[in-house]
Order: C-alpha cells, then sequence, then structure tokens
C-alpha cells in the first residue's frame, strides 16, 4: 500500500506575530478523497496501517518550522492516544521536518482529529499547535491497493 503525503506550508512570520496559527496554515495531501485541501482543516483519506507522513515548509526559509508533535485525539474507546514519531530527513541529520509513521490498525472508520504542533524559531512563545486537521480512516471494502 503506499503511503500518504501531507505537506503544511506556515506562515512563521504571521503566526509569530499573531500568537496563533489560525489563518495561517495550509496543508494538502496526494490522498484521492481527501477533503478541505489547501487548508488547516484537511480531513485525509487512509485506511488503518497505511504509511502516512508529514512535512512542514515555512514561507519564510529564514524563520523555520519544524514539526514538534503529532498526535491523534479522542482515542480513548480504541486504546490510548497514537503518536507518530519523527524521522530524518534524506541525506542529513534529524531536522524534524519530516514525520512518518502507520495510521492505527485498531482505528475503525471514522473521522479522527489530530494535534499538529510546531516550534517556530526560538522563545517562550515559538511552540503554537492547531487541533483542526484529521485522518478520514475508511473501510477496506472496496479499497485499492
Amino acid at each position: 500500500m503506499h503511503a500518504v503525503n501531507i505537506v503544511t506550508i506556515v506562515d512563521t512570520i504571521a503566526a509569530l506575530s499573531s500568537g496563533s496559527l489560525r489563518n495561517h496554515v495550509y496543508m494538502a495531501d496526494d490522498g484521492w478523497c481527501s477533503e478541505r485541501k489547501g487548508t488547516a482543516e484537511l480531513a485525509t483519506a487512509c485506511y488503518p496501517g497505511q504509511p502516512i507522513s508529514w512535512t512542514v515548509h515555512a514561507i519564510d526559509v529564514q524563520s523555520p518550522a519544524l514539526i514538534s508533535e503529532i498526535r491523534i485525539l479522542d482515542l480513548a474507546p480504541h486504546g490510548p492516544a497514537a503518536r507518530f514519531t519523527p524521522g530524518p530527513e534524506a541525506g542529513g541529520a534529524p531536522q524534524w521536518t519530516y514525520w512518518s509513521g502507520l495510521v492505527p490498525c485498531c482505528l475503525p472508520p471514522g473521522r479522527y482529529g489530530y494535534r499538529l504542533q510546531f516550534q517556530l524559531g526560538r522563545g517562550e512563545r515559538s511552540v503554537l499547535s492547531i487541533d483542526t486537521p484529521a485522518l478520514n480512516v475508511l473501510s477496506w471494502t472496496g479499497a485499492q491497493s
């Protein structure tokens, strides 16, 4: 099964200036039936056990954006909250701009919101997060390989 790739673009200067990621995050993926592409409310279509990866890019190259955590929210009925682990960029030391993992196999079909947390530069207000994206876990019935 191919991996689903999610790309996030962050306007780091605007986010740091406002103290919020609201209206400063743009997300897209290569899922065939994902919803709300180009927004922070991206709902990525995926299947249990499918590889998934996130990358982040800053609009301003002098103000970096790094992923510091990805956590699926509200999984109490299905087990503990799932966290994805960071992976190093190809050909270099870990920069935490690339994270990967598997969609938890225990998830029944449904929409699962997740927290995407970023480290934007340095300082006490440089860690910001959004809880608006989601994984839209589909049923294996009719799945394509």
